[in-house]
């Protein structure tokens, strides 16, 4: 059954749904029978190799009793079990990380860094203090005067002109 499933990973996307395939071309394409490949994801998500989440969508039956949808497609991930998971580095080794991946983390890493520049100073010690009270208020004040210069740096980034010092 995991070979199954295993099979049915785009792995261009990462994406498995085996609802595509239903759960009868499982069974059919493996030799087993509706309730064997409905028992075996069971097993599977209990073992920790497979995980999903039960997806639905809003219908349009306005004014109907009870819940107003419909499901769709179960989204899956196959995945390690925790017990496995030193194993599974150790047989693998220290394999270079695929170019999707290091991608991906890179277009992370410019979109939080493009996030953090637009952020004030005062917005971003308003969003994340939770300490003391008295040092966040002096935090808040330097946060203010750094606030104030990176506007008067803003003015004018030509030097001997007010504010800029570049």
């Amino acid at each position: 059954m995991l070979e199954a499933l295993y099979d049915l990973v785009d792995y261009r996307t990462g994406r498995l749904e085996p609802a595509i395939v239903t759960i009868a071309t499982i069974a059919e394409r493996i030799g087993r029978s509706y309730s064997a490949v409905h028992d075996a994801l069971g097993r599977l998500r209990n073992f920790g190799f497979l995980k999903w989440i039960r997806r639905s969508r809003p219908t349009e039956n306005k004014g109907e009793a009870g819940p107003q949808v419909e499901q769709i497609r179960n989204a899956y991930i196959l995945t390690v079990p925790a017990e496995l998971q030193d194993h599974v580095r150790r047989l693998l080794g220290d394999n270079p990380t695929p170019d999707c991946e290091r991608w991906r983390r890179e277009d992370a890493r410019n979109e939080l860094a493009d996030m953090i520049s637009k952020i004030s100073v005062s917005q971003a010690h308003r969003d994340l203090w939770h300490g003391d009270k008295l040092l966040g208020e002096t935090f808040a004040q330097l946060a203010a005067g750094l606030d104030q210069l990176e506007a008067q740096e803003r003015e004018s980034g030509r030097a001997g002109e007010t504010g800029g010092s570049f």
